[in-house]
């Protein structure tokens, strides 16, 4: 199990002409906020061993509760729970004394950070506003990974090669609002004509593939080891622009 507490104030004063000095708190641009989340899992696991395999396999009941405080500028309370089933495992090939072979996936929740739950108008930038949200869910991540190992003692030779992916559910994306007029975002809070509000939502679509793989040998006459590296990758982010 895992406990994780974050708090986070964002306070903005007005200047009092009385004092002149600026102590006047802005409501509609400060915030307090404390986030809880705890996860608890139980789980199972098998795993088989002998000279050419070796796997493990897991797989995770998990329990998770999100709560938020909001003290200002007006008290209020979210409280979530997720029930996830997060399987994991391994094998490896021992193809032979110099190769082999891994495959590798874990699945993996995480809880939408402070600055994301907290919906306090940052309007640092008056034509880009921004603010948090505090309906996000948890995103689920899947990940699998690869590698492959081949050494050549003759030829003092070494090759390796590796591919990494994740796809991840209810990935915390930006929603951005580009106002064609001025906009009121909240009461006491408008967005002027061309400006971006952003927030954020949960979103699926998210993924990301990368593969690198090099190949390394001596070369005599030169006293020296030559190594070729190859890698490549694409990621893919969702947001939304005006839905």
């Amino acid at each position: 199990n895992s406990h994780q507490k974050t708090n986070s104030s964002k306070l903005t004063d007005n200047f009092d002409p009385l004092t002149h000095d600026y102590v006047l708190m802005d409501s509609l641009l400060s915030n307090k906020y404390t986030s809880y989340y705890n996860t608890n899992a139980v789980g199972l696991g098998y795993g088989y061993f002998d000279k050419l395999v070796r796997m493990h396999l897991n797989v995770d009941a998990q329990y998770a509760r999100l709560e938020g405080d909001r003290i200002l500028p007006v008290g209020t309370a979210i409280d979530r729970t997720f029930k996830n089933i997060l399987p994991r495992g391994m094998i490896r090939f021992n193809i032979s004394k110099n190769e082999n072979l891994g495959l590798f996936y874990r699945s993996s929740t995480s809880a939408p950070s402070i600055s994301q739950l907290q919906d306090v108008i940052d309007n640092t930038n008056p034509l880009q506003l921004s603010s948090g949200n505090p309906n996000l869910d948890q995103s689920y991540t899947h990940n699998l990974f690869s590698r492959y190992s081949l050494t050549s003692p003759k030829q003092n030779s070494t090759f390796f090669a590796m591919i990494r992916g994740s796809v991840t559910q209810d990935y915390v994306g930006n929603n951005t609002i580009i106002a064609n007029d001025d906009t009121t975002i909240r009461p006491g809070v408008v967005l002027a004509k061309g400006g971006q509000y952003i927030s954020q939502t949960n979103l699926d679509g998210y993924y990301s593939l990368n593969g690198f793989t090099t190949y390394g040998r001596p070369i005599g006459f030169l006293k020296s080891n030559i190594n070729l590296n190859l890698s490549a990758g694409i990621t893919r982010i969702p947001g939304l622009i005006n839905g």
